[in-house]
C-alpha cells in the first residue's frame, strides 16, 4: 500500500510538473524576480515595471573620446515586451515532449533567467543621429602651398569625418539585443579624406614657375569669369609625367 502511494504521489508530482497552464514554469526569472506561473498579462506588467525602474540613459562615446549621456527615450530605446513574452514562454512548452519534460525538471533544479529584451524605434534613433552628425561633420581640407617671402609655405591637410549613420545604428540595435545598452561608440567615416595629403606636397620646396599676365578689370563678365576659373585652377597639384587639361579643371 504504502510503495502503491508513493508511486500514486510521484506520478501526481510529475503530472503537475509536465501539463501546460499556459502560464511561465516553476523556476522562470525575469532578472531577479521569480515570474514563476505568471500569465504573459502578468509578464507584460513586470516588463513595463522592470523597464521604468532600470537604466534610463546611456552613454555616447565619440572618436575623440569624449563622452555626453542620453536618454533612452531620446535615442528610441524601448523594452520589447513582446519578444520577452515570447522567450519566456516558450521554455517548457517545446514541442520535443522530452525537450519540454527536461526543461521543466531543470528549472525545478535550478532557476532559468531571462533578461529584458529591448529594441530600437528606429525613426527617432536615426533622427537623433542625424541631429547628431550635423553638430559633429566636419568638411576636409586639402594640403595646400603658398609663396610667402621667397619661400614656400607647406601647410597640412586636415582630415574630416563623418557619422555613419547607419553603422552607428545597426550597432545600437545590435547591443540591444544583447541587452548592453551602458555605451555606445559612434562609427565615424573617415573614408573622405583629403584628395591631396602632407606627403603629396612635401617634395615641393622651392618655387618652380611663375606667369603674370594683365586684363582689364573694368570688364566685369571677364573679370568674374577669370575669378571662376582661377578659384578652380588654384590648389590643383600636377604629378610629374601628367598633363593639365583647362577644360577638365575648369569646365
Amino acid at each position: 500500500m504504502a510503495s502503491a502511494a508513493c508511486v500514486a504521489v510521484i506520478g501526481l508530482a510529475f503530472a503537475a510538473v509536465v501539463t501546460p497552464t499556459g502560464r511561465a514554469v516553476q523556476g522562470i526569472y525575469l532578472d531577479s524576480k521569480d515570474v514563476s506561473h505568471y500569465t504573459p498579462d502578468e509578464l507584460r506588467e513586470e516588463i513595463d515595471r522592470q523597464f521604468e525602474s532600470g537604466p534610463t540613459t546611456l552613454v555616447i562615446v565619440d572618436d575623440t573620446n569624449k563622452k555626453q549621456t542620453v536618454s533612452f527615450k531620446d535615442i528610441g530605446i524601448r523594452a520589447n515586451r513582446e519578444a520577452t513574452v515570447e522567450a519566456i514562454m516558450a521554455y517548457g512548452y517545446e514541442q520535443d515532449f522530452w525537450t519540454y519534460v527536461t526543461h521543466r525538471f531543470q528549472a525545478l533544479l535550478s532557476p532559468v533567467r531571462y533578461r529584458l529584451v529591448y529594441e530600437i524605434n528606429e525613426p527617432t534613433g536615426e533622427s537623433f543621429l542625424r541631429d547628431l552628425g550635423n553638430r559633429l561633420d566636419a568638411p576636409g581640407k586639402d594640403a595646400f602651398l603658398t609663396y610667402e617671402g621667397g619661400k614656400v609655405i607647406h601647410h597640412k591637410a586636415v582630415p574630416g569625418k563623418r557619422l555613419d549613420i547607419k553603422a552607428t545604428l545597426a550597432t545600437l540595435k545590435e547591443k540591444a539585443r544583447a541587452g548592453q545598452l551602458e555605451t555606445l561608440p559612434l562609427v565615424i567615416d573617415t573614408k573622405a579624406k583629403p584628395k591631396i595629403g602632407d606627403s603629396d606636397i612635401a617634395p615641393i620646396t622651392t618655387l618652380l614657375a611663375v606667369y603674370t599676365t594683365q586684363f582689364n578689370p573694368g570688364d566685369e563678365n571677364r573679370t568674374h569669369n577669370i575669378q571662376l576659373a582661377t578659384d578652380k585652377i588654384n590648389g590643383v597639384l600636377l604629378g610629374p609625367g601628367k598633363t593639365f587639361s583647362f577644360n577638365d579643371v575648369v569646365g
